[in-house]
């Protein structure tokens, strides 16, 4: 089983680095099939079947964000990345296991690009069209002359406290059909809705944080944003989450870190980070991490607005609505 929660006491580094006596130190993935993922989107941010309780943090609120985000949707440059894996209507590769995924976003040679759109047959969806979001995971560990890229994968443990996705759809209010349920999942990732035997407790798709827990560094760089947002969901523990989102001055200039909101216990609520861009700047990455050392939480509905169409589309909205900036202790 990967580990999730604990952090790793080696020293953490970022892809193909040289010792201080100029030897090579070797990058290699935490999986061999590392490769650049494709996946897509859905305009959807947080439809919520379970009807959990949602905490709110950061400059812009869920409600705002819904609307943002389903217009950008609907234009074609922003959406909600939802980690649904296939056999539930999404696009992520089946996973082997219900708690272990599939490797993805190593490096920057290996992303993982999101489109806004998705072809082929219930159960065998791709995603197609252009890329308008891409991102990586850019933490690693060195152990003596290896360096060993951490990742982000999918994963189905996570019981009714999910707030998108069923075992088996991608929606299961419009669908009617289950939150949770049983899975049968059989090598090489086939899994099959079983109802009788299988995996017990299956859910909908969500972001583990794999390799190294703390930090968990996100890097959109080649695709900037001017929103980004993910809720942390609850597991039965209470664990802590900041997120520092680094910007960039669309003009040229030094990059600033902004923390969305504080320090937040994750415990029986799920919580939603959002936040649009400080005025004349871009969003290049989103540093996750868990001060208090209690483990690192698990994440859902990635929802993102790319520059440089959201300059005007979501200020604006923002503006009209006069939901922009939230001040939270």
């Amino acid at each position: 089983m990967k580990n999730r929660n604990l952090i790793h006491p080696l020293t953490k580094a970022i892809t193909f680095v040289f010792t201080a006596l100029g030897g090579a130190v070797l990058s290699v993935p935490n999986s061999a099939s590392a490769a650049a993922t494709f996946v897509d989107s859905v305009g959807a941010l947080n439809p919520n079947p379970s009807n959990l309780a949602i905490v709110e943090v950061g400059n812009t609120s869920l409600a705002a964000a819904r609307i943002l985000v389903s217009t950008a949707f609907t234009g074609g440059y922003g959406g909600v990345v939802d980690f649904q894996q296939q056999f539930q209507g999404g696009t992520f590769q089946n996973a082997p296991s219900s708690i272990n995924g599939v490797d993805i976003a190593t490096d920057s040679a290996n992303p993982l690009n999101v489109t806004t759109s998705s072809s082929g047959s219930a159960g065998n969806l791709v995603a197609s069209g252009p890329v308008v979001f891409s991102f990586y995971r850019s933490d690693a560990i060195t152990a003596g002359s290896v360096v060993t890229n951490d990742n982000i994968d999918s994963n189905t443990n996570q019981g009714a406290n999910i707030i998108s996705g069923g075992y088996k759809s991608r929606d299961p209010i419009a669908a009617g059909t289950s939150v949770t349920g049983s899975v049968l999942f059989a090598p090489p990732a086939a899994p099959l809705p079983d109802g009788i035997g299988g995996t017990a407790g299956t859910s909908g798709g969500y972001m583990g944080i794999t390799g190294a827990a703390s930090p968990a560094t996100l890097v959109f760089d080649t695709t900037p944003l001017g929103f980004f947002g993910i809720t942390a969901l609850p597991r039965g523990s209470s664990r802590d989450t900041l997120i520092t989102l680094t910007q960039r001055p669309i003009g040229g200039g030094a990059n600033i870190f902004v923390p969305i909101g504080t320090t937040t216990l994750v415990t029986t609520s799920a919580v939603f980070f959002g936040q649009a861009a400080d005025p004349g700047y871009e969003i290049i990455g989103a540093t996750i991490t868990n001060p208090n050392f209690g483990g690192q939480n698990r994440y859902d509905d990635l929802a993102f607005i790319a520059i440089p169409e959201t300059s005007s589309a979501m200020l604006g909205l923002l503006g009209g609505m006069a939901l922009l900036r939230r001040r939270r202790a």
